[in-house]
């Protein structure tokens, strides 16, 4: 049995994301790998335990245990020795090659413990996603991942479409502007004028379609960017905002936690495209053993929020479907309305 890098290894097979669930989900929860991949040694392509290699790979270890031949022989290795945190520990200095570094070779982004709501019971933290630098907001995370997913499939476009009601297509006009791709954000009419001005600064083109809500028009926004060639990554139904809060922001708040001896009892996070809290339910009430509740909170429907960006109705439907799909690996979950 040897330990190679991962990006050695390749396989012929491909999974979709939720026939690799349950693996990740174990392997969260156990911490360990018993078991190596076998690999042939002239091509380096898995042979045998490709579900293993994929899910693997998706959680971004850097590392994999594997064998030439079949073998009975049993492991015991922990995703710490496989690199799990490596990807998220940033420069102790502090210096970037260029602006899309500055995003995520920045992760994690601070957690502060609030003392005026802490008390002798119980203390609070807050995470600060307000320092992701391009849209001050978590949508960073999920604007970069989902060009970057498209980009390593061999996805050729020049032109971007995306449904957006602000954060969103911040984050994507601001990393397209960088790579030097064309974007154009269709928003709700609700939104604040002031919206579509700093889109337009930042090299967006932007359509205001005559409806209240984004999931009211994904559909619409499809169709033309088919007609237009362009690629439509649509965050809703887009699997990317899953996954770079399975590998980065859960990953990264779980290294915080453990490094600073915090033991969580409750995570509380704002539910929208319901990406970040599913990825952190599959993920804390594995890597937790249950010992922690999740609770997603959204706006009850039909109220209004108010955001520096802009005022939306609540987005039932699409977004919440995912968090429930998700949190079926947990053993509890809620949804909290406000």
């Amino acid at each position: 049995m040897e330990i190679i890098p991962i990006s050695r290894v390749k396989s012929i097979i491909e999974f979709r994301l939720d026939q690799l669930l349950d693996t990740i989900a174990s392997l969260l929860r156990s911490n360990i790998i018993s078991i190596p991949i076998i690999v042939d040694k002239k091509s380096m392509t898995v042979i045998s335990g490709h579900k293993l290699y994929a899910a693997l790979k998706t959680l971004g270890v850097k590392r994999i245990p594997i064998t030439w031949e079949e073998s009975e022989e049993e492991i015991k290795i922990t995703l710490d020795e496989l690199g799990f945190y490596e990807d998220i520990k940033p420069s102790k200095t502090r210096v970037f090659k260029n602006t899309l570094e500055l995003l995520y070779l920045n992760w994690p982004t601070p957690l502060v413990k609030l003392t005026s709501l802490s008390n002798n019971k119980f203390n609070v933290w807050a995470k600060l996603e307000s320092y992701n630098p391009f849209s001050n907001s978590i949508k960073d995370r999920v604007g970069w991942y989902m060009i970057k997913d498209a980009l390593s499939k061999g996805v050729k476009f020049d032109l971007l479409y995306e449904a957006t009601s602000g954060n969103t297509g911040v984050a994507l006009a601001s990393i397209s502007a960088i790579l030097g791709v064309k974007v154009k954000l269709f928003v709700p009419q609700v939104i604040q004028k002031v919206t579509d001005t700093y889109l337009k600064i930042i090299g967006a083109d932007v359509v205001r379609v005559s409806k209240s809500l984004t999931v009211e028009f994904l559909d619409e926004v499809e169709t033309w960017a088919k007609r237009d060639k362009a690629l439509n990554l649509n965050q809703f139904e887009n699997n990317a905002n899953f996954l770079v809060h399975l590998r980065y922001t859960a990953k990264g708040l779980d290294l915080q936690l453990k490094d600073n001896n915090i033991k969580p009892s409750i995570i509380i996070g704002g539910i929208g495209t319901s990406g970040h809290m599913s990825a952190l339910s599959l993920y804390f009430k594995n890597r937790y053993r249950d010992k922690i509740q999740l609770v997603a909170v959204q706006p009850s429907e039909g109220e209004k929020r108010s955001h520096q960006r802009g005022d939306q109705y609540s987005q039932e439907g699409r977004n919440t479907n995912r968090f429930k799909l998700w949190s079926r690996y947990s053993s509890h979950k809620e949804t909290r309305k406000s």
